[in-house]
C-alpha cells in the first residue's frame, strides 16, 4: 500500500489569510471573555499562538485589529443567513426570521457591548472602525436585502431589518436589568407589530 500523498502546501497568501483569521477570532474571544480593557495585544497573541511581530505585520495597531475583527464577525453572520445551495426553497416567516436574528444577537451580545462601548470612548478606535466600514464589500449589506423570507416583500427590506437589529440589540441590553416576563412580552409585541406591518404591506403569511 503506497503512502498517502502529502497535502499540498499552502501559498503565502493562504497562510497570511489564515493568520489574520486566527488573530481576529482570538480578538473576538478576548472581547467576549475579558472585556475591551482586558483585550491586550499580549493576550490576543497568546490565545492565537502568534508573535507580537506577526500581529503587527498583519494589523498595524490594536485599534485596526479590533475594527477588522468586528467587521469580520459581521461578514460571517451575514454569510450564515444564506441557505445552502441544495436547500429546498422555503419562505421564512416574519416570526422565524426575527427569532433567528435574536439568537445570533444574543450569542454575540457581550462582544458587541464591549466593542461599541470602546468605540464610544476611544476616538482612535472610532476612526479605525469608520475606515473599515467605508472599505467593506458592498455585497455585505446586500446580503440582508433578500433572504428568502416574508420580509423580502415589504417596501424597504434592508431598513426594516436594520430596525429589527436595533430593537433586538436594545432588548438584549434590557434583559440585563428587567425580569424575563417583561422581556418576553416586549418581544412578542414587537413581533406582532412586524407581522402587522408585513400584512399591511401586501405580504401574505408563509405557507
Amino acid at each position: 500500500m503506497s503512502p498517502p500523498a502529502p497535502a499540498p502546501r499552502r501559498t503565502q497568501a493562504e497562510r497570511s489569510d489564515a493568520t489574520r483569521r486566527l488573530l481576529m477570532q482570538a480578538t473576538l474571544q478576548c472581547l467576549g471573555e475579558l472585556g475591551a480593557a482586558g483585550t491586550t495585544i499580549g493576550r490576543i497573541c497568546a490565545r492565537a499562538g502568534v508573535s507580537r511581530g506577526a500581529l503587527l505585520h498583519h494589523f498595524p495597531s490594536k485599534h485596526q485589529l479590533l475594527a477588522h475583527a468586528f467587521m469580520h464577525r459581521q461578514a460571517v453572520r451575514a454569510a450564515e443567513l444564506e441557505p445552502p445551495p441544495a436547500a429546498p426553497a422555503a419562505v421564512r416567516s416574519v416570526r422565524d426570521e426575527i427569532a433567528a436574528t435574536r439568537a445570533r444577537m444574543e450569542a454575540d451580545f457581550t462582544v458587541s457591548l464591549e466593542f461599541f462601548n470602546a468605540v464610544r470612548t476611544d476616538a482612535e478606535l472610532r476612526r479605525a472602525f469608520q475606515q473599515v466600514c467605508e472599505q467593506q464589500d458592498p455585497t455585505l449589506a446586500a446580503r440582508y436585502e433578500l433572504l428568502g423570507a416574508e420580509l423580502d416583500t415589504v417596501p424597504s427590506p434592508l431598513p426594516t431589518r436594520y430596525v429589527i437589529g436595533c430593537f433586538l440589540r436594545g432588548l438584549c441590553l434590557e434583559a440585563l436589568v428587567s425580569d424575563p416576563a417583561t422581556v418576553a412580552s416586549t418581544y412578542e409585541q414587537f413581533v406582532a407589530i412586524l407581522e402587522h406591518y408585513h400584512r399591511r404591506s401586501g405580504g401574505a403569511p408563509a405557507p
